[in-house]
């Protein structure tokens, strides 16, 4: 991750045909991490660098990768990521945690999750030139929120483009959304 340094071990290096893979256990920026990361160094594939992590994601991490500080994220969450860039200049962020432990504010509804409520959080971003593209997969749940959909944003990272949530629950509400 740019801008967080990787120290600690041990780690595990493979030099193979343009690809170089390192598999290991360290302390990225301060978070605790287990991760396998490879390069490829040949423009002809599709894949450029793949990184699969698993590491605790506090406040100030979830800040240095792009979580807005409206969401008001407090405690850690256990998470699974996946960040795989392309050769054509895209990128994906896949991502799969418990919430449980932390606590977040949505803005939209000023719906407060406090720490140590049940929930869940998977979804995939996706990334253009380094700009926020779109989110699928999105699936958020806790017992008072459900949110199930996909979400585009325009070429700024931004404005909404359009959005289709099958499921949109907050509290006694209960909708699919579609947004042109």
């Amino acid at each position: 991750v740019a801008g967080l340094p990787l120290s600690g071990g041990p780690m595990d290096l493979a030099l193979d045909n343009g690809t170089l893979g390192v598999k290991g256990k360290g302390i990225l920026g301060t978070m605790p991490v287990t991760f396998g990361w490879l390069k490829n160094f040949s423009g002809k594939t599709a894949v450029a660098s793949k990184v699969e992590a698993t590491l605790p994601l506090d406040a100030s991490a979830l800040k240095s990768f792009g979580v807005p500080d409206e969401l008001k994220v407090s405690g850690t969450i256990p998470a699974t990521v996946t960040y795989i860039v392309a050769n054509d200049h895209t990128a994906s962020l896949l991502f799969k945690g418990d919430i449980t432990p932390a606590g977040f504010t949505l803005p939209l509804d000023a719906y407060v999750k406090q720490p140590e409520t049940p929930g869940t959080l998977a979804m995939s971003l996706h990334f253009k030139n380094n700009i926020i593209s779109g989110i699928t997969g999105l699936d958020l749940e806790t017992p008072a929120v459900q949110i199930k959909g996909d979400v585009n944003f325009a070429s700024d990272g931004k404005t909404l483009k359009n959005a289709s949530l099958e499921r949109v629950k907050l509290g006694d509400t209960d909708m699919s959304l579609a947004v042109d």
